[in-house]
């Protein structure tokens, strides 16, 4: 009956005795790393895509009634940049730990109109730049496939630092031309998290190339703004923070998506579903990096 045990136990230290002498043929993994990538991936944008979606809505649904006709759509931005750098510590074959940053960026230019005979017309533009800078905290595992290649696998927690910067503006030929615009800087921070999946190759004993398709989760509320009102009449500065808020239209009897500038929670009778502004920058990125190790 303990003749088992003891033969399992002897097995089990052939095969790992065997591991160890396979890991130190092919020599062992310097503990430290700078690791640095470039990619290039989705973002979501949280509630910005609802708003500009809420602001072509809008602009439709009256041309419809007042014979207008609608050209072009706003259209937020789905990709954008990123760079990132990390320090790499692995203090053993299989596992890493590690420290990084880096930054996210996407931009936005687009435009709608809507003219009756060139004689009345509106026009919406909205300009917009994206970044997210983190302060990421990585683990690592690290698989062998062969003598060269490595697979591995990481996740984490970040914390984020987000800034939009922005102009939107207004033209409008009714009974005379007139116009308004917005130009501002919005700022948040919060917790995200992330993780990826790589393939790595080394071309020395200190240097490798690699591939990673990494997702992340980031969704930022409480943002601060400094906004510049400017209209034909003079310029306001504006401070507060953004509110999702969904208006009702009364020319057509819908509610619209709208972002909103408060100190505190807005109440308007004719306004629903009044919350925080959430700007995500979720998504996943295709990357390309190299990692130093020394």
């Amino acid at each position: 009956m303990k003749a088992k045990p003891v033969l399992f136990i002897s097995v089990t230290a052939l095969c790992l005795l065997s591991l160890g002498t396979t890991s130190s043929a092919q020599g062992d993994p310097k503990k430290f790393s700078l690791v640095l990538s470039a990619g290039y991936g989705t973002i979501t944008g949280g509630d910005i895509p609802k708003v500009l979606d809420g602001m072509n809505t809008t602009i439709r649904d009256l041309a419809a009634l007042s014979g207008f006709t609608v050209a072009d759509t706003l259209e937020p931005a789905k990709w954008g940049p990123g760079l990132e750098a990390e320090f790499l510590f692995r203090p053993a074959r299989n596992f890493g730990l590690s420290f990084g940053t880096g930054i996210l960026r996407k931009k936005e230019d687009t435009h709608l109109a809507a003219e009756q005979d060139a004689l009345a017309g509106i026009s919406v533009g909205w300009t917009a730049t994206y970044q997210v800078i983190p302060l990421q905290l990585s683990g690592y595992y690290f698989l062998e496939s062969g003598s060269k290649m490595t697979v591995y696998a990481k996740a984490g927690i970040g914390y984020y630092f987000g800034r939009m910067t922005y102009t939107s503006r207004t033209d409008q030929t009714l009974l005379g031309i007139g116009w308004d615009q917005n130009d501002g800087e919005a700022t948040a921070s919060g917790l995200g998290f992330h993780g990826g999946l790589g393939l790595e190759y080394p071309l020395s004993p200190t240097f490798a190339i690699f591939l990673e398709a990494a997702g992340r989760y980031v969704n930022l509320k409480d943002w601060s703004v400094e906004n510049d009102y400017s209209a034909d009449w003079g310029t306001e500065h504006q401070t507060g923070r953004f509110w999702y808020a969904e208006k009702l239209v009364e020319a057509s009897g819908k509610y619209y998506a709208s972002l909103q500038l408060f100190e505190e929670r807005p109440s308007n009778p004719d306004w629903r579903n009044i919350r925080e502004a959430a700007f995500g920058f979720s998504g996943f990125t295709l990357k390309a990096g190299m990692r130093i190790s020394f």
